[in-house]
């Protein structure tokens, strides 16, 4: 009888250990694994600085425009199984620093899991760390389903809540419960560097472009964001790569 209850303990105790093992995978076709128990990966600190890659920006109404830099299909998912934040890092024109942006809108790639928040940030050169997140509510975003896919959610984000002002940059994603999920990455692109991941309950509490590129986990992540820059002088968003193709519709 003891043999077995230490049996049952030893397994409990196990079970338990699994639970609390919280580790950042991909998702797709070849579902690569990378620890974010372990420790930071050597040598990230000295690593050379990568150029970031250039922002898209699409005009798509009056004094509104959408920014990515995704090109509208993931070939796979990042995530993680416990409470995180996906960032993206946009650019924001000089004509706009001082007059600022309000971001109208969310469009993302939720392969799987329960995106429950739009989670953004003022400039500087990392997003704000967990306890600092601003939020904006909006409708739950439900996965759609593991890459390779194409389609997107879209939310809208209430006047005011999120303005952007004073920076000439700022971050941008959405934030997972409890439970965790993946969000879509395009990975068939060159990178932008632009995707950091906020993980609480991982080996290190914010990852950066270079620290997921570390991990052969680069790409970008699909979240885009449109934003309305009728304070900007001139109106129109300028200075950045623009995309001839029509926007990807949206699938939810």
């Amino acid at each position: 009888m003891q043999w077995r209850s230490l049996t049952v303990l030893c397994l409990v105790a196990a079970a338990a250990a699994n639970v609390a093992a919280v580790a950042i995978r991909a998702q797709g076709p070849e579902r690569p694994r990378a620890c974010a128990d372990c420790a930071p990966p050597r040598g990230a600190a000295v690593l050379p600085p990568v150029g970031r890659g250039g922002m898209k920006a699409r005009s798509v109404g009056e004094a509104l425009s959408t920014l990515r830099f995704d090109d509208g299909t993931c070939e796979s998912g990042l995530g993680v199984a416990s409470i995180h934040t996906a960032f993206v890092e946009f650019d924001v024109p000089p004509q706009c620093a001082t007059g600022g942006l309000d971001v109208v809108r969310l469009t993302a790639r939720v392969n799987t899991g329960t995106a429950s928040a739009f989670a953004f940030g003022q400039g500087g050169p990392t997003p704000p760390g967990t306890t600092e997140i601003s939020t904006a509510p909006m409708p739950a975003i439900l996965g759609l389903g593991p890459c390779p896919a194409t389609g997107f959610a879209q939310r809208a984000i209430g006047p005011s809540a999120a303005v952007i002002t004073g920076t000439s940059n700022f971050f941008a994603g959405v934030q997972y419960g409890n439970a965790g999920g993946f969000i879509g990455r395009d990975t068939d692109s060159p990178p932008a560097m632009r995707q950091w991941l906020n993980c609480p309950t991982c080996g290190m509490s914010q990852y950066s472009p270079t620290d997921l590129t570390n991990m052969g986990l680069a790409g970008n992540f699909m979240i885009r964001v449109t934003v309305e820059d009728q304070n900007c002088v001139p109106v129109e968003l300028i200075g950045f790569d623009v995309d001839p193709r029509a926007e990807v519709p949206p699938a939810g």
